[in-house]
């Protein structure tokens, strides 16, 4: 089972490696939140 993100976690996309922190920046979101929407997609993807 997938433990809590730290704020270095990453996620792979378009085959390249971003930190949540420069997702949030790019999107305009704080990392809270770039985590919230991370949990809740892989929630709906294990449902």
């Amino acid at each position: 089972m997938r433990t809590r993100c730290p704020k270095n976690c990453q996620l792979n996309f378009n085959g390249k490696s971003h930190a949540l922190g420069d997702i949030g920046r790019t999107l305009e979101l704080s990392l809270e939140r770039v985590r919230q929407i991370e949990s809740k997609a892989l929630q709906k993807l294990r449902s």
